[in-house]
């Protein structure tokens, strides 16, 4: 439908009124920091859930799509209040926080107790529970106490009552915690579960009633599988959840007894293993990946070996750690985590504590699952020399046993040099090897070796290479870690030593370093040791700086992200001579997830918004004048500065999507017209901000039409038709972005508490699509009678369409209702895949600018071109009276 045009001039004589107009034929991003009369053409005040692509149509993005339901529980479920239902009670409450390792704590001689962590979030009057703390000339101060002062962000003090020491305390790594719980004043009041699970799809979901939400969470890529070899794995305080991304089934990946992950954590896939780095605590490592194999039989005979059959190949070896779970149990329990003893294709054996005979029960849920186990831990025993018991070489290759006191200090990659040659033996002093493989239950390593078959042969010695001065050390028990040049890269904030070593009490004790600008770079293929001379390195010492976050470059070089500074460390090859220099101390990063590398830059969130940094001139790194962001300054400075380190970023189909925390501005006019600005401070990434890099521009601004959904962490992973940007929830959920050809989402925001169907909880919101074009002013500061308009517009290929069109008038300011785009269709929506030209009167507005408002109700539609007619306006040259 088409509505007539006026003439070409408003009125006829001597001082004619020439209809002007302006268009714009395409789009190519949007910019908030200017004013809109001041951007150039293509280029929008607002872009809001929409994609812009280089044919220059705005278009309204795709659904996202829940692919995992979050955790279900039982019909009661005790649980802690949320942040929003914190917020109903008391708007000054603190929400709940959840235990974590403190880094130092201390007394004075007036009873005044100083606790040291990182980012601790009390303020004064908050009542703090303090566990595990000890030192025997020191008194007990374990106990509920209320804080007195908060010094800072990584400080705080409280009066413990007791004067008269003076001293630091200690305590073991899973004690020393602090736990704060600010009720409101009318607590939700809920009771334990005890129902059990009901799990969806007879799948098996964590226990929610324990569970408080995901800690962390990666991809992981299974590297012996042709297809279906793609998962998202997150971690939740008690154990993993895994989604294959290929079949959508989920399984679940349990930590040791006694392990939990708290909210300081990351998770990472290398060496073909999957870490959980857990900040001054042990890390969690898996060394085995495969999807549930189903158990065919299990039994026991006389003796405390369990063996067990498959009905397909297995692929497991000996040494890796299983876990037997839904065995129906006779005498002895076969269920829960063992380490493989001996196997063939389809059968393997374990042992449990007890010896017995018995032929167990197994149904279709009887299965072996992957599980995690402890890394190497502990003060680190270094040999100097190490004798073979016994070594056979066979078709070239060489079998040696070991002690089993050294056995667990050699890895796979490590060179051993041969120090004395043995009797009847064709090896020489002096010779190198390569280790290939090593059997911790039967004591052996095995290296190639050109030479002819020989058996028993004894009295061989060998060394490994030894540190330098302060000696090897285990992972230092790190907040998170990269993979760099075939080694793990971990921050050094923390040190650790076996105590009371063989006996029953025998644990390791973690020591904090008090160095935050520290990392230790592990043996090549190696993640259990680290040299702590030449494998250790500090940026900006002594300085008011720290290591926020680090990432692997080409050609051997890493960089090393402070808060305050950038680093580089290059020629990790040969440790001994790894160079590292300062690349700028005028700018750090805030959000270690948000770094990212296309081609030769490497984007990252800083305080002054994205910033860029390029490779250029042989891979010197020079950094960006102006800051990535800078044209949507306005959007950056909303950021909640607080939760910003908690930002997410990756990169995908030519895009850097960055989720963040963003606070919302709300004006409202109350009766006499007065403006007030009130800022929602935002609890969470509520918001994802896109740079399209085809375009050089940022593309949109993206929300979810619930303010309750969280883009708590975003990966890239998949393959095929299911690559693509996933986020996770702290509540579970998995969702995929640009999943739907339709105009609603699809999401969970709450944990499925008192259903057993947490899919009945998906909510479809509709997506708050709309797009604010630049002022058009017709190149002239004169008022204007804004007259009529034209916009060329689109359905997606498989939905009908339909928006609001609103006029927005400057000075004169108004809005002007432009109705909806059906009303010009004989209010029929727009049929998919077909465009129109559609034309309106604006009603001869006066005004200096004026802008289109586009808001979608419908669909996916597409814009493609706007135009405005307007004519100037007062053009008599004789003086008003």
């Amino acid at each position: 439908m088409e509505l007539l045009m006026p003439g070409r001039y408003r009125s006829y004589g001597r001082e004619d009124d020439p209809m002007q107009e302006d268009l714009e034929v395409a789009f190519s991003g949007f910019n908030n920091r200017v004013r809109p009369d001041q951007l150039q053409k293509g280029i929008l005040a607002e872009s809001k859930n929409g994609r812009l692509d280089l044919n220059g149509e705005w278009q309204v993005r795709r659904g996202i799509n829940i692919l995992n339901a979050p955790f279900a529980t039982g019909q009661d479920t005790f649980r802690l209040p949320n942040s929003s239902e914190f917020v109903a009670v008391d708007p000054t409450t603190t929400v709940g926080i959840l235990p974590r390792v403190m880094e130092g704590v201390s007394i004075d001689t007036d009873g005044i107790v100083t606790v040291v962590l990182t980012d601790h979030r009390f303020s004064v009057g908050d009542q703090v529970v303090i566990n595990g703390v000890f030192r025997a000339s020191l008194p007990d101060i374990n106990g509920s106490y209320t804080i007195t002062v908060a010094s800072g962000p990584n400080r705080f003090k409280f009066d413990s009552g007791i004067t008269g020491s003076t001293g630091s305390y200690t305590y073991p790594p899973a004690q020393g915690l602090v736990t704060s719980f600010t009720l409101p004043f009318v607590p939700i009041t809920e009771v334990l579960s005890t129902q059990p699970l009901s799990s969806p799809a007879g799948r098996s979901i964590l226990d929610a009633s324990q569970v408080v939400g995901v800690r962390s969470g990666t991809k992981y890529s299974d590297p012996n599988a042709t297809n279906d070899g793609e998962y998202i794995v997150i971690s939740t305080n008690l154990s993993a959840l895994v989604l294959n991304l290929s079949t959508n089934e989920i399984f679940e990946m349990r930590f040791p007894t006694g392990e939990s992950v708290l909210e300081l954590s990351d998770m990472l896939q290398a060496f073909n293993r999957l870490f959980i780095f857990r900040d001054s605590q042990i890390a969690l490592e898996n060394r085995t990946f495969f999807n549930p194999i189903t158990i065919k039989t299990i039994s026991q005979t006389a003796s405390a070996e369990v063996d067990v059959e498959t009905f397909l190949v297995h692929g497991l070896n000996v040494g890796d750690m299983i876990e037997i779970r839904d065995v129906t149990e006779g005498t002895i329990d076969p269920n829960g985590q063992f380490e493989i003893t001996s196997t063939t294709e389809k059968t393997f054996t374990y042992n449990v504590a007890a010896s017995g005979t018995e032929s167990y029960t197994v149904t279709g849920d009887s299965k072996i699952y992957p599980t995690f186990t402890l890394v190497a831990n502990g003060t680190f025993r270094q040999p100097a020399e190490i004798a073979f018991g016994n070594l056979e070489i066979t078709s070239g290759e060489a079998v040696g046993t070991v002690p089993a006191e050294d056995i667990v200090n050699l890895k796979v990659g490590n060179t051993i040099t041969i120090e004395n040659v043995g009797t009847t033996s064709s090896l020489e002093l002096g010779d190198e090897f390569v280790i290939s493989s090593v059997n911790e239950t039967t004591n052996t390593i095995t290296f190639y070796i050109q030479a002819i078959d020989e058996s028993n042969i004894n009295n061989v010695v060998f060394s490994k290479p030894v540190s330098v001065g302060l000696g090897f050390m285990h992972m230092p028990a790190p907040e998170f870690g990269v993979y760099h040049q075939r080694r793990l890269v971990t921050p050094f904030r923390s040190t650790q030593e076996t105590i009371n070593i063989n006996l029953p009490t025998e644990t390791t004790k973690i020591t904090q370093t008090g160095r935050k600008d520290e990392i230790a770079v592990s043996d090549i293929l190696d993640s259990d040791t680290y040299d702590q001379v030449f494998a250790n390195f500090r940026f900006n010492a002594g300085t008011a700086d720290y290591t926020v976050g680090l990432h692997s470059f080409s050609d051997d070089k890493l960089l090393v992200f402070n808060r305050n500074s950038i680093h580089l460390a290059a020629n990790s090859g040969d440790l001994r001579t790894a160079q590292t220099q300062l690349l700028t101390n005028e700018v750090g990063c805030v959000a270690r997830d948000s770094i990212i590398q296309v081609g030769n830059n490497v984007l990252f969130l800083s305080d002054n918004g994205v910033y860029g940094a390029n490779f250029q001139d042989l891979y010197n790194l020079r950094g960006n004048e102006v800051p990535l962001s800078e044209p949507i300054n306005n959007t950056i400075k909303l950021i909640n500065k607080d939760l910003w380190h908690k930002s997410s970023g990756v990169y995908f189909d030519n895009r850097y999507y960055l989720a963040i925390p963003l606070n919302e501005e709300v004006i409202t006019v109350d009766a006499n017209g007065d403006v007030t600005a009130q800022i929602n401070r935002a609890q969470f990434n509520n918001r994802i901000v896109i740079y399209n890099f085809l375009n050089k521009q940022w593309e949109s601004v993206d929300n979810v039409g619930d303010s309750s959904f969280e883009f708590k962490k975003l990966i890239v992973a998949g393959d095929g038709e299911n690559r693509g940007v996933y986020s996770l929830s702290t509540n579970g959920g998995i969702h995929k972005l640009d999943a739907l050809d339709q105009g609603n989402d699809r999401i969970i925001t709450e944990v499925a508490a008192g259903t057993t169907d947490p899919n009945s909880l998906i909510l479809v919101p509709k997506i708050e699509g709309s797009m604010t074009s630049r002022m058009f002013t017709n190149q002239t500061i004169d008022r204007k009678k804004w007259n009529n308009f034209e916009m060329q517009v689109q359905s997606s290929i498989d939905l009908k369409s339909d928006f609001f069109i609103t006029g927005i008038t400057e000075n004169l300011d108004a809005t002007i209702d432009l109705r909806q785009l059906s009303s010009y269709l004989n209010n029929q929506l727009l049929p998919e895949d077909e465009d129109v030209s559609i034309r309106g009167r604006i009603g001869n507005k006066r005004a200096y600018g004026f802008q289109f408002k586009i808001d979608r109700t419908t669909g996916r539609p597409r814009v493609r071109s706007l135009k405005v007619a307007a004519a100037e306006a007062f053009r008599s040259t004789r003086e008003a009276t």
